[in-house]
């Protein structure tokens, strides 16, 4: 089955554990951006809803990676 060229699919667990060794917890991450639970979420399981593709290089250079790196 061909992937649809603009399904984007994150690397959940490395994001999560990312963000828990350079944070401590997702919650002190959350607090120190600005993100809310639920933007972090869609960003983490539906990246293709975002209207702004660019909140995944926000999220790749807060966490100090590149977005192919959080990219499946």
């Amino acid at each position: 089955m061909a992937k649809n060229k603009c399904e984007i699919r994150v690397n959940k667990d490395f994001v999560n554990r990312l963000v828990k060794y350079k944070h401590g917890t997702i919650e002190s991450f959350l607090g120190c951006y600005g993100i809310t639970r639920m933007r972090y979420w869609q960003i983490l399981n539906q990246p293709h809803l975002s209207k702004e593709v660019p909140c995944l290089t926000k999220l790749a250079d807060f966490l100090g990676v590149s977005v192919e790196e959080i990219v499946k």
